[in-house]
């Protein structure tokens, strides 16, 4: 009896070690896969506070009236009369693009900062007026060219951020910039004409708002609309053939920009 349960002791035993030693040679011949890594892009930095530089890019736009006035007696009569007009629409459009250097301080979803920038500017435009008849200055051509050959800012910028990696903004502060303009007047028909050009650093102030975007690591990408008001140029006009006489031209400098731009945080 005792040698009966012996045997079906160690034919259990055999049993267990042939199924163990199967299984191993089952794992051993099947092929094995590996799961392939799946690549996560570094997360966007958790807060926006630091030193930040970039570029940016954009196109500029605006419709100013010139004025327009006599300065001497003689053109008194002209601009009365109507022969001159007493203004002149300057339609002014172009591209801008240059560096931004800025630091935020974030507060919770609250965010305060600094930031100035500086552009080259392509933004420029011209208009021409013909005029009368009447008077005895009849017919005049007044011709009017405009142009911003660069443009910076020094603003504050105060935020919110909804979600991390979104910055929506408010800006404003000061605006600088080099205009150039030019006014002629002429009166083709008596040969006559009187002209003038001036350029000046002009300052004065800008406003907008815009959204960044935190896409990779220390990245971020924003889109901004700026309003600029850079008060008005006067161009003189003196006599190029002709009486003696002297008119101004008042160009106004103020327009609209549309931004985008790239920053790297530090």
């Amino acid at each position: 009896m005792m040698t009966g349960f012996v045997r079906i002791g160690t034919l259990a035993g055999a049993l267990c070690l042939l199924g163990i030693v199967g299984a191993q040679a089952a794992d051993l011949g099947a092929p094995r896969y590996k799961t392939a890594p799946i690549y996560t892009a570094p997360a966007p930095a958790a807060t926006w506070t630091g030193f930040y530089i970039g570029v940016n890019g954009g196109y500029g736009f605006g419709k100013n009236d010139v004025t327009l006035a006599p300065t001497s007696a003689n053109f008194n009569g002209a601009f009365s009369s109507g022969d001159v007009p007493g203004s002149a629409s300057v339609d002014s459009k172009g591209w801008l693009g240059g560096g931004t250097l800025g630091y935020n301080w974030q507060m919770g979803s609250w965010l305060a900062g600094l930031e100035a920038d500086f552009d080259y500017s392509a933004i420029k435009g011209d208009a021409t007026v013909n005029a009368g008849p009447a008077g005895i200055f009849v017919p005049s051509v007044t011709t009017l060219e405009h142009k911003m050959d660069w443009f910076g800012t020094a603003r504050l910028r105060l935020g919110y951020v909804p979600w991390n990696p979104m910055l929506l903004y408010a800006t404003g502060g000061l605006a600088v910039g080099h205009v150039k303009d030019s006014a002629t007047i002429a009166f083709p028909s008596l040969a006559q004409s009187y002209s003038g050009e001036s350029s000046a650093t002009k300052w004065g102030w800008t406003a907008g708002a815009g959204a960044e975007f935190a896409f990779y690591s220390n990245w971020s990408a924003k889109v901004e609309y700026l309003y600029y008001d850079l008060g008005s140029h006067t161009v003189d006009m003196t006599v190029v053939s002709g009486p003696v006489g002297t008119a101004s031209a008042d160009f106004p400098a103020k327009g609209h920009q549309v931004r985008l731009g790239v920053n790297y945080r530090f």
